[in-house]
């Protein structure tokens, strides 16, 4: 027996390698088994390229949970690439054994750092919990629903971001419920209400995923599972955790409500809550700090007047102050106070007099500011144009005509370069990858001044490869498909660029899912017609349409509009330059 079956009693019988470990297609198993969300899971590396895996096999023959969970959603996930969602390298059947083959944990699990270390402060766990967020929206925007979100399933990468794992089990949208897929794998103490108790059969929605996740964000911030009330309702943030912002209590209460058609949609819709939510409240609490600094600048000058006015008031009557009578006493009934909660009412603030008080002059003290602020104003102004004056070298040569220099300064015309001038310009910037795009200019000169130069249009070609990789370094996806289609135009091989062009065109297919804000998605009673809105604004965009059908949008790339179902396949398609093309998934009709 070799030693990998030595190891596990499930390889029995499984071919082995050249290290005389078992094989699961061209996976070497490496380690012993564990249990994972129905999965007998162990380490793995490829033969061929030695890339170091997870190994999560189910046997095929069994019409078990896994094995449908795993070929509806495994082959999908294995599709989807995104920095906060654990890569899956392989999906298929080997030696009657069905298989996936995931990215190796690195890190802790959330369940493991709250174990550990305790609550998380607020900041860390927004963090991690917008990065989760848009792992989650490129799921679900690509037709996939987790369904067993738990914090043993959020990865913490050290020094990196958070990764959530688990989609190969999940569903597909448009595919069929199984019998118990709802429930899911995960901990029953993170599943939605309608995962919960006779709620098995229900149709599962991308809304379930985000009450496990604000639950697990809920977990992170409190150190403790939820704990519903009688009535199945959640908690308020801010009794579990005190501080928290106000509109990040509302937005969490939101996605803890049991009704699922009362959260939002899917987790693009929570990405764009959760934004306006943090910076609502920035601004609200900058707009109270400065009513709060107003309030005391007035107050204070106000202090100062008084001061000055008692000061005047002393003086004058001090004399007549010393000849004056006692003025009698009031009745005791006038003393008496209106409301027993209040403080007795004192008439000598007052004084015998009873004068009006007097406001504050505020037009002159208003006339005073404004005649300030128009001082520092033309300061400012005159200290700009002397700096730009200095500065400019046309601005040098004004100031010494007007001050007795040079009377004038002709312009220095451009100096006049051959072609080899240039080359050598060119080949001296490309060896700075920060001047690559004077290097792409100059040589674009050399090319139009002489096409045949044997050199130029070459390195041309190699140079827009290279600014294509940095604006690809960058996450500019789209300029970096169009130096690369400029680089094939100077005569760059098409296969020079092939793996990273599909890895930009799939980033640049994430970014338009992204930039998709849809905030609201309402059927009709038989489901023939939707109502669509939200907002798309991104500049490589060309068209929005949904069943062939444009959808027209404002200037700022707001749209709502009424469409006609033509098909429950049809999603909203996202045509973009470079021949970019996206779909997103319709949210599923609420029931």
């Amino acid at each position: 027996m070799s030693r990998g079956s030595s190891e596990s009693g499930w390889t029995q019988g499984l071919p082995v390698g050249e290290d005389q470990r078992p094989l699961v297609g061209a996976w070497s198993v490496r380690g012993a088994e564990t249990e994972r969300m129905g999965f007998r899971c162990s380490r793995a590396r490829h033969r061929d390229t030695g890339q170091a895996a997870e190994l999560c096999t189910v046997a095929s023959a069994e019409e078990t949970e896994s094995a449908r969970r795993l070929e509806q959603a495994g082959e999908l996930a294995a599709r989807l690439v995104h920095p906060n969602l654990m890569r899956v390298y392989e999906c298929g059947v080997a030696q009657q054994l069905r298989f996936v083959a995931v990215e190796a944990r690195s890190g802790e699990t959330l369940a493991q750092r709250v174990t550990a270390r305790g609550k998380m402060g607020l900041d860390e766990a927004l963090r991690w919990l917008e990065e989760c967020t848009r792992g989650l929206a490129a799921a679900h925007n690509a037709g996939l629903i987790h369904g067993a979100i738990d914090p043993a399933r959020i990865a913490l990468v050290p020094k990196g971001e958070a990764k959530i794992d688990g989609l190969y089990a999940g569903l597909r949208r448009e595919s069929a419920p199984l019998a118990s897929t709802s429930r899911g794998a995960g901990d029953p103490a993170f599943a939605a209400p309608e995962q919960r108790g006779s709620n098995k059969k229900a149709e599962l929605t991308p809304a379930a995923d985000l009450y496990a996740l604000t639950c697990c964000f809920v977990y992170a911030v409190s150190g403790k599972p939820l704990a519903l009330g009688k009535d199945g309702s959640a908690p308020r943030l801010d009794r579990l955790f005190a501080g928290a912002p106000e509109r990040l209590v509302e937005l969490v209460a939101r996605c803890l409500r049991r009704d699922a058609g009362e959260r939002p949609v899917d987790a693009s819709a929570l990405i764009g809550a959760l934004d306006s939510a943090l910076r609502g409240e920035a601004e609200e609490d900058a707009s109270l700090q400065a009513e709060w600094d107003e309030e005391m600048s007035w107050a204070a000058g106000e202090k100062k007047r008084a001061a000055k006015a008692a000061l005047a008031a002393g003086k004058k009557g001090g004399k007549a102050a010393k000849g004056a009578k006692a003025a009698p006493p009031r009745a005791a009934a006038a003393r008496v106070a209106v409301d027993p909660a209040l403080p007795p009412f004192d008439e000598s603030m007052f004084g015998d007099d009873e004068k009006e008080l007097e406001l504050p002059e505020t037009r002159r003290t208003a006339k005073a500011n404004a005649w300030k602020r128009w001082v520092t104003v033309l300061i400012a102004a005159a200290v700009l144009i002397s700096v730009l004056l200095v500065a400019l070298p046309s601005g040098r040569s004004v100031m010494r005509s007007w001050f007795g220099g040079e009377k004038s300064e002709k312009l220095v015309p451009p100096r006049a370069e051959s072609t080899a001038q240039l080359y050598e310009r060119a080949e001296a910037a490309m060896t700075d990858p920060l001047r690559l795009g004077q290097a792409e200019h100059l040589l674009s000169l050399v090319v139009a001044r002489e096409p045949r130069h044997p050199q130029a249009q070459s390195k041309l070609a190699t140079t827009r490869a290279a600014l294509a990789r940095q604006s690809a370094q960058k996450g500019q996806w789209f300029e970096a498909l169009r130096w690369s289609a400029q680089a094939v135009e100077a005569g760059l091989a098409p296969t020079d660029l092939e793996s990273e062009l599909d890895q930009w065109k799939a980033a640049g297919r994430e970014e338009l899912l992204r930039a998709l804000l849809l905030e609201r998605c309402e059927w009709n009673r038989d489901g023939s017609r939707v109502r669509l809105s939200g907002r798309l604004a991104h500049p490589a965009l060309r068209r929005l349409s949904y069943g062939g059908q444009t959808m027209q949008r404002d200037p700022q790339g707001r749209f709502d509009l009424e469409l006609v179902v033509r098909s429950s396949q049809d999603g909203i398609r996202l045509e973009a330059e470079h021949g970019i093309e996206a779909t997103r998934a319709m949210p599923a009709q609420t029931r």
